[in-house]
């Protein structure tokens, strides 16, 4: 399936993988959505195409990655000269980066911030000072690896980031990305209980490189 237009976050003429067909059925609404699907097999391009509509109306979106290396990598892709976005203001919080007057007015003049769990949470946890008044203009929130929500060490954070989140954001649109989410309808009732929208999961066992197994026998 090829989009035969320009559309934001996509190449013309971008030709979408069986996985982001599924997905792309859903580009145009503000439900919730959960993506679980194969690593490599292109999960990234939902950030992009259910943020478009965002982006187009000048509404702010945030990517949470799960580690600090993530954040860089996704904020270095979309500021490629050959990325779509690579005009629109971006910024990145992490705690490698200073959070003073220079980085608060970048994040609040952002349409497309990229962040840990980690980093939200403590802006979140002092919403009522100025500096972090940009949260509350926030329409999309992509979660990567939002499987995390299991983990002993980091799921609390990330959970009552996304509760606290929600309380802020009312209308606030989630979407959740991951290749190993073995109970994603545990995970879609809570996505649909922090903001009171339908979420719809898309599942794919689609791979952009096929994957043999052989077995060796040893006597």
């Amino acid at each position: 399936m090829k989009i035969d237009r320009f559309y934001t976050g996509f190449k013309a003429d971008y030709d979408l993988n069986p996985m982001q067909e599924e997905a792309w059925v859903y580009n145009e609404t503000t439900d919730n959505n959960l993506v679980v699907a194969k690593t490599a097999s292109g999960k990234t391009a939902c950030t992009y195409m259910y943020g478009a509509k965002y982006i187009e109306a000048g509404v702010p979106i945030l990517y949470i990655g799960s580690l600090k290396a993530l954040v860089n990598e996704k904020t270095r892709d979309t500021e490629d000269p050959d990325h779509p976005w690579n005009k629109v203001p971006q910024a990145i919080v992490t705690g490698d980066f200073l959070y003073d007057d220079d980085k608060i007015e970048e994040v609040t003049n952002a349409l497309f911030v990229t962040i840990t769990p980690e980093a939200l949470l403590s802006k979140i946890r002092n919403i009522s000072s100025v500096k972090n008044a940009w949260i509350k203009k926030i329409g999309l929130c992509v979660v990567d690896e939002i499987h995390l929500l299991g983990d002993t060490s980091r799921g609390h954070n990330l959970e009552v980031m996304l509760v606290k989140l929600a309380e802020i954001c009312p209308y606030i649109q989630f979407v959740g990305l991951s290749g190993t989410v073995p109970n994603s309808t545990d995970i879609q009732k809570f996505m649909s209980g922090l903001n009171n929208k339908a979420t719809h999961v898309v599942k794919s066992d689609y791979r952009s490189v096929p994957v043999d197994y052989h077995f060796i026998p040893i006597s």
